[in-house]
Order: C-alpha cells, then structure tokens, then sequence
C-alpha cells in the first residue's frame, strides 16, 4: 500500500481536525494530503460534518461509492481503498495496472464482465476466460458447449456456459461428419438404418423415412424403409407420387402411359388405371359390347358395333344358343348373320355359304363368309387367308392355294415364291417356282452359276456351291466327267484349282496336304535351312546344332565338330556348308564332317554356293569371303558393315547387310560382285538388309526395323525389289519377313511371327499361316511345292 493511502485510512479514523493539523506539521508529507476543499464548497466533510449517504465514503471532499472490486464501479473507475476512485493508467503489461484492470495498448483498461466480447484474450475478462468470443463464467471446452447463447456474440445473452443447442455444430467442430450437437453436451451419432427426425442425426448426412439412409433418398420413386436407398418396387406408389392412378416402374419413376397407350393388362400403368383391350381406357371397359381399342377411339370406351367381341360376344359366349353371338348396331348381343346352317333358309338373309348364313352372296373363288376361313369378320363375304384352300378349288398342275385376295395362286416358271402353294408346279425352289423339285446335291432352280435359266433345275457351275453342301474347303464339280457331285481329290491326285482337293491346296496340278508341323529332335532356336532335295534337308542353329530331314523324319546329325553358334546353310548335291560365330565353316564330305578355315574370321551370316568348286560366305565387318574349291576359304574386296545374307542366279552374285551403331542401323547394303572379284554398291534405299533371293531376274531384299537385340532380329520391315535397276518398296502382308527362299514361280518369307509371305510377280504379297505358335526364322523351297521352314525352339513346318 502507497503512503498516501495509509494517511488516508488514518484520516478517515481520526477526527478529521487531527488529519488536518498533522499534515500542516508535517509539509514534507504535503504530496500525500487531500486536496484542497472546494472552492464552492466540498460534497462531503468530516469537518464540516458534512455525510455522505449509505453505500459511499467521502475521498477528498467528494462522496465515492463503497466497492470491494472495481467490477462494482462505473466503467472508468477502480476500487482504490474500497472507493470507486477514476482511474486512467499507462502500463506496458498486466502488472502495471490494479486489480481488475489489464493492460491494453499501453492503457490499463477494467476487466470486461460476463457476456462481453473479448476475441480470444482470457485476461480481457473479469473471469479470466475468453471462450466463444466472449467473457465466460467456466472453460466451457467440453463437447458441445458454448458461452454464445443466440447466433450472435455481445448481444447481451451470453457469458453463461450451456449446451450447444441440438442440430448445431458451429463451424463444424465438435461433431463428426454430417452429425450435430444433441443439445444435451454430446453428438448425435445414429447409424444407417437407425430411426432419425433429421439429417443432423445420423452418420450418414441423410434421414430419409424414419431411418438414417444411404444417400438422399428423396427422388421419385425412391425408398429408405431399409436404410439403403432403393426404388420402390414396381406397381406400388405408398405416398402418391405418380400421376393419377399409375404407380411406381420398380426402377425410379413412374407409369405415365396416356389413354391409347399399350399396357397389355396392366392397369397400374396407366394414368387413369385402367387398362382394357390391351390399351390405357378411360374406364374398366369390361361390358358386353364394349371396346377401347377402336380405330377411331383408342383409349376411350366405346360401343362395339356389327361385330363380335370377343370374350363377351362372340362364337363362344354360348349366349345366342345354337347361333354365334354378335354385336348389333346399337351395341347389343344378339345372334349374329354368322349362324350355322345347312341351307339358306334358316339364314335371315335366306344365304348360306361354307355353314354359315351370309350377309349377301359369297360365291366366287376363294371368298367365304366363314370367319374360320377368311380370319375376318364372320357372315361377310371376305377373302379366304393366304395359302388356305379349305374348298379344294385350287386346282392347277399341282397343290396351289388361295393368295388372300380373293384368286387362287397360280405363278409360272421362274416367278419370285416362297411357299410351293404360290407355283402351279407346285415346286417353289431357290426363292422361283421351278418345274421340278430340285433338291439334289450341287443343283439349283434360280439360274444363278448353274447351266440352265431360272425355272429349271440345273447343274451348280464348276467351283461353286450354296450353304457349305459340299464338305471342307471342296466345291461343286461340274465338268466333262461329273456334275451334281461335290470335288473330292485326294492327296496326289490331278486338280485344276484348290476347291478340287480335300485340302484345299493344288500346287503345281496335284492336291497338296498344304503346310503341316514336323516334329523335331531339338529345342535350340534353328537359324537357317537348305536342301538338295525334298528328301535330304539341312536346318542349322544355336549351340552346334544340325539336324537332318530324309521325307519322313528329322534326326540330329552326329559329329558336328563345334557347338558355336551356326547361322546360315547352303551347298550342291549331297554335300552342305554350314557358317557361324568366329568364322566357322563346316562342310559335310558325305560321310563326315570338315571344318574348313578362312583368311579373316570373322562372325559370318550367311553362305551360298553357286556350284560344287565355288561358293561365297558372308559376315560381320563387311567380310565376305571365297571358295573355289579345297579347304580355304579366300577375302574378297570391297565389303562393308554387317554382311547378313548372300545369294545369286546364273553369274550374278548379291550380299546385302547394314551398317549400324550399338543397336540402331543406319543404312542398309546391297553389293554385287563384279567380274573382277570386286564388289560395288547397286545404291539400295532400304534401311537394313537382312535377306535376300532372285525370281526371275529379280533382286528381291528383306529389311528388318534398325534396331538389333539379337540375331535374326526380332521385327523385320519392307521388302525392295530392284528390276532393270530401278528399286521399288513392295512390302508383304505380315511385314515380317527377315529370310527369303525362291520356288519355281513364287517367292516365300518367314521371320519372327507363324505366318508365311507369298510373292508372285505381277501379283504381290499374300500370307498364309504356317504354324500355330513360336516364330520362324529361315525358309528353303524346292520349286513352288515343297518349302521347308524352322525357327524358335526347333520349331520345323513344311509344305508339301
């Protein structure tokens, strides 16, 4: 306590003269004395014996309210001493000010009350807690509780800690997902299927009929009576949510089928409910004589008149007796003109006709009265139907038959049919009337690629045939020898063209078994193939291996001295040239083999031998090399880059290659030899030479795609021929051929795939599958009609 207060509180003890007198003795004490009286006089005085009333104190003359805390004083007060004394301070913190004040912005500023704003300063408070934005009378941190009683802080109803009213989550809290507070200091938390009031409840974020949905569940036609959203099932409408009487489809949405709309008998999808005669009927529509499916009324009931009804007048009411039952021409059920008679005169109109009384004469061919007959209506003379005769009057040439307008059917040979009543042949064959029944194998009656004119029953042409008569890939045959018969040559035998052999292949005038697996003794990949004939053939490959075909089956060729790579084989007679990795050159004597040496080994590619004294091979780093007979192989000039494949016809010597970097080929290599020994580029425009053959003076060379992850490659591209030097792009169907094999008149190609690619001169690439599965890397051809091909994992197919 400051000094100035303890005089105070000794004044306020002692007589006040006595406080007087003190302080005039005491002058060093003068700072602390009460002011001055009032010139006009002071509010209050002990002296003057002047009172202040109950509840105040007099402080320097003046009456002050007696307080204990400044929150019972005016709002710039503060209780000093137990008076409300104005107070206006500077602090730099809390501690600066007295008790119920708090620093703010430098100014000591007086604790606010309950229910006062404050933002987030606790100390702004006489409680000491800022919660909600405003003074508060507890922490009130608890789950669901706020200090803000309505929406709004500061207006004048809050400060009190209470729950959070039910349904709300200010700025979404308190309460997890889509729930709320339930006024009651907790959430909400009802699951999907529970029973709900409000969306608020449920962990769904959806009340939908009672319970906690799924979803929304507030389309038309829906339903949550389960918990999950679903529509309400078909014909039902619990809350009327369709269109008059109509109801829920079972798939969210409503029947709304108009009047004259089909309904079959359903009634509940139709907006007037009611469904007669197969349409949406303004009313039930189930008396006698009534009808909602008139012509000129559809959807609205109206009488059924001069006609039957049928269900409640008509042939089988049994209400007219012996007669049949009609509706007259006011609409009511009498006997109709379509009684059964046996003569006219117990027929009102004094006919009858087919048992039947007529409306009017009905005598001419093909018209009855007789509803049975015409399926019109009955006792009215109508067309009998279509391809009915119940009289027998149709009498041609053969069984014909009404034609439904009042005729008998009576078309010629060679008219458009479809039912044998319509020809008077009585014979509808091919879609024509024929004279005959033509039913035979390979004959037909519409002249089309048969050797008669339609209406005749002919001969299918040479080559044809209708609806597969005619077993696999044959045809009809019709020539000098036979004709009505399907073609069925067998293996070997004579045929013109492929649809005469069972197989399906004619080569070279004979049927072929076509292309056809071979088993193997290997699983090595095989890298090239070469026989002297169809009964002894070479396929080389991977590890040393070389195999051996004698016709009938593949064998592993014994004392192959070497289990380098081989990749290419050719030779004359009986005697093969196998090549391979790091120069390897075998020949095969007959008897055994020999290997044979070369001046630059190389890792060589490709072999091909012109005659039995003079051979050429071909290989990386532009090498090719020399045979002329003996066991040494010799280099020529004039090579470059990877040499893969080399070939010739008469004098003309090729090798094609590429020159490449790593994996990718820059430029592709076409080299003849010259007379001179020296090779010399024929400028081919082709990215990668891989393979090569000549047909006919044709140059053909086999491209791969430039980029080599291994060899052969694994995608081979175009194909360029060259013919009377001028090179040109034809690539084959599969785009994979990376081996090459000229026949007598077709060229073949295999590479990376089980197809085989056909050429013929003027004729292009076709393709042909081979195998079924693996990959095939070299072909060899003995003319057009035996082609051997192998590849992946000793795979071997041939044609034959």
């Amino acid at each position: 306590m400051s000094i100035s207060t303890d005089l105070r509180e000794t004044a306020n003890a002692w007589p006040a003269m006595f406080a007087l007198l003190l302080c005039l003795s005491l002058p060093w004490l003068l700072a602390a004395c009460p002011a001055g009286k009032p010139a006009n006089g002071p509010e209050c005085s002990d002296i003057d014996n002047i009172q202040c009333p109950p509840g105040k104190t007099c402080v320097d003359f003046v009456c002050r309210a007696v307080c204990t805390k400044s929150a019972d004083c005016a709002p710039a007060e503060a209780c000093l001493d137990s008076s409300c004394t104005p107070y206006a301070q500077s602090c730099s913190d809390h501690p600066d000010c007295v008790a119920d004040w708090y620093c703010s912005n430098h100014a000591c500023a007086k604790r606010l009350p309950l229910g006062n704003p404050c933002g987030t300063v606790d100390v702004a408070c006489a409680t000491g807690l800022c919660m909600d934005g405003v003074c508060c009378d507890s922490a009130c941190d608890g789950l669901c509780e706020t200090c803000v009683a309505g929406s709004d802080t500061g207006d004048g109803d809050d400060g009190l800690c209470a729950p959070i009213p039910a349904g709300q989550d200010p700025y979404d809290l308190d309460c997890p997902g889509p729930t709320a507070c339930d006024g009651n200091r907790g959430c909400f938390a009802a699951l999907q299927g529970e029973a709900c009031e409000q969306s608020y409840e449920c962990t769904t974020g959806a009340c939908a009929d009672g319970l906690c949905c799924n979803g929304a569940c507030g389309g038309v036609c829906e339903t949550c009576a389960t918990g999950t959203c679903e529509p309400i099932p078909d014909m039902q409408d619990p809350v009327n949510e369709c269109t008059g009487e109509a109801t829920c489809d079972g798939a969210r949405g409503c029947y709304d089928s108009p009047l004259g709309a089909e309904c079959g008998a359903a009634g509940y999808k139709c907006v007037s409910g009611h469904c007669a005669d197969g349409v949406c009927c303004d009313r039930s529509c189930d008396g006698t004589c009534e009808q909602c499916d008139g012509p000129a009324s559809t959807g609205t009931c109206a009488s059924v008149l001069n006609a039957t009804d049928v269900g409640t007048c008509d042939n089988t009411t049994g209400a007219c007796g012996a007669a049949d039952c009609a509706c007259d021409a006011v609409g009511a059920c009498k006997a109709s003109p379509a009684a059964s008679c046996l003569t006219g005169g117990t027929c009102a109109s004094g006919i009858c006709g087919d048992g039947v009384c007529c409306a009017g004469p009905c005598s001419n061919t093909c018209m009855s009265c007789n509803s049975n007959y015409t399926r019109l209506e009955p006792g009215v003379c109508s067309p009998i139907e279509n391809g009915a005769d119940p009289r027998n009057e149709c009498n041609g040439t053969a069984a014909t038959a009404c034609n439904g307008a009042g005729a008998c059917y009576d078309n010629p040979i060679a008219a458009l049919c479809q039912h044998d009543y319509e020809c008077a042949s009585g014979s509808c064959v091919d879609g024509v009337c024929c004279l005959t029944g033509c039913s035979g194998l390979c004959s037909a009656c519409d002249g089309v690629g048969t050797n008669q004119t339609t209406g005749l029953c002919g001969f299918i042409n040479d080559g044809l045939e209708r609806a597969d008569e005619c077993a696999g890939p044959t045809a009809c045959r019709s020539d000098a020898y036979q004709h009505g018969v399907c073609w069925a040559q067998q293996f070997g035998d004579t045929c013109g063209a492929n649809y005469q052999c069972a197989s399906g292949v004619c080569c070279e005038a004979q049927c072929r078994a076509g292309w056809e697996s071979m088993s193997s003794p290997t699983t090595e990949r095989l890298n090239g193939v070469w026989g002297s004939a169809p009964n002894d053939v070479y396929a080389v490959g991977y590890g040393g291996t070389v195999i051996h075909f004698d016709g009938n089956n593949w064998t592993t060729v014994p004392g192959v001295p070497t289990t380098t790579d081989l990749y290419a084989v050719h030779g004359f007679q009986n005697h093969p040239i196998v090549v391979g990795m790091s120069g390897t050159i075998l020949y095969y004597s007959g008897s055994s083999w020999v290997t044979w040496t070369a001046d630059n080994p190389q890792n060589l590619f490709g072999v091909w031998a012109a005659s039995s004294t003079l051979a050429y091979a071909v290989g990386a780093n532009g090498a090719i090399l020399k045979w002329s007979g003996g066991t040494t192989w010799t280099s020529e000039p004039g090579g470059s880059g990877e040499l893969r494949a080399v070939t010739g016809s008469g004098s003309a010597v090729y090798a094609v290659g590429d020159i490449h970097t790593g994996q990718s080929c820059n430029l592709g290599i076409v080299l003849q030899r010259q007379s001179a020994g020296t090779w010399t580029s024929l400028g081919f425009p082709g990215a990668c030479g891989m393979t090569a053959a000549v047909l006919n003076g044709e140059l053909l060379v086999g491209t791969w795609s430039g980029l080599l992850t291994a060899f052969p490659p694994t995608k081979a591209g175009e194909i360029w021929r060259l013919n009377t030097g001028v090179w040109t792009d034809d690539p084959s169907q599969s785009g994979t051929v990376s081996s090459l094999a000229a026949g007598s008149s077709i060229v073949f190609g295999v590479g990376r795939a089980t197809t085989v690619d056909e050429y013929r001169s003027g004729d292009g690439w076709t393709t042909v599958v081979a195998t079924s599965s693996g990959s095939l890397a070299a072909v060899w051809a003995a003319g057009d009609c035996n082609v051997v091909a192998v590849g992946s994992a000793g795979l071997a197919v041939r044609f034959r």
